[in-house]
């Protein structure tokens, strides 16, 4: 069972690389779909570092949801550099192989909030493409 310093240690322990393409400002929110008691937010700060914060977002960019077992498998075998932190790229392949290829229980999804003039502006088109998430 995933708990609150398990999300908050992970996501806090990217680089610059995990929202690199994107604005400074961009949000996502995070929810945990069998645990109503799990959300998150992360916004990418002035210095690039993925900022997160317990609780929704005011105004996210998306939401993503995800099943518990879908997160603990994510965290639990995303690669690590030399230095422990997750590297974006494993990650975002990790979701990538949940999303494209269901199993049960492994649960994935998400919910844009902006339009999609906005999303492009704001870099999200080229990051999805950076890290092969545009199929």
């Amino acid at each position: 069972m995933v708990g609150w310093e398990e999300i908050k240690d992970f996501f806090s322990s990217f680089g610059k690389d995990f929202m690199d393409i994107l604005q400074v400002g961009a949000t996502w929110e995070y929810r945990v779909l069998d645990r109503p008691d799990l959300v998150w937010h992360i916004v990418k700060g002035e210095d690039g570092l993925p900022k997160v914060k317990e609780g929704p977002a005011e105004k996210p960019d998306a939401i993503l949801f995800y099943s518990e077992k879908a997160l603990e498998w994510i965290i639990k075998n995303t690669a690590r550099d030399q230095d422990g932190r997750p590297i974006a790229q494993d990650f975002y392949k990790k979701w990538k192989e949940i999303h494209d290829h269901p199993r049960p229980g492994f649960d994935t999804y998400w919910e844009l909030k902006i339009s999609l003039g906005r999303l492009k502006r704001k870099g999200y088109m080229e990051f999805a493409k950076k890290y092969g998430l545009l199929t």
